[in-house]
């Protein structure tokens, strides 16, 4: 068997070198914003590879409550990290 596809999914080759770059977003990082902090953890979940919390943010309600990346989230809340896999194996 050999692979086998129409001639009309061929396109002429584009050089990406030659398309418009996009600056990247800054990174972000709570270490960087001293105005948010953590309140409690209330769910996780694993996308591709990495995992992400849906966090609570203090002072703030349920419709304020968004998904980081563990990798987002500083060491300063490893406790409560600990405290919330201790609740929800």
């Amino acid at each position: 068997l050999r692979p086998v596809f129409h001639t009309s999914l061929l396109e002429p080759y584009s050089d990406p070198s030659k398309f418009h770059t996009h600056a990247s977003p800054e990174p972000f990082s709570l270490a960087n914003d001293p105005a948010l902090f953590i309140s409690s953890f209330h769910d996780c979940r694993k996308v591709g590879h990495r995992y992400e919390y849906l966090v609570r943010w203090k002072n703030t309600s349920d419709s304020e409550d968004s998904w980081l990346l563990l990798s987002d989230i500083p060491n300063t809340y490893d406790k409560l990290l600990t405290r919330f896999h201790r609740r929800h194996p």
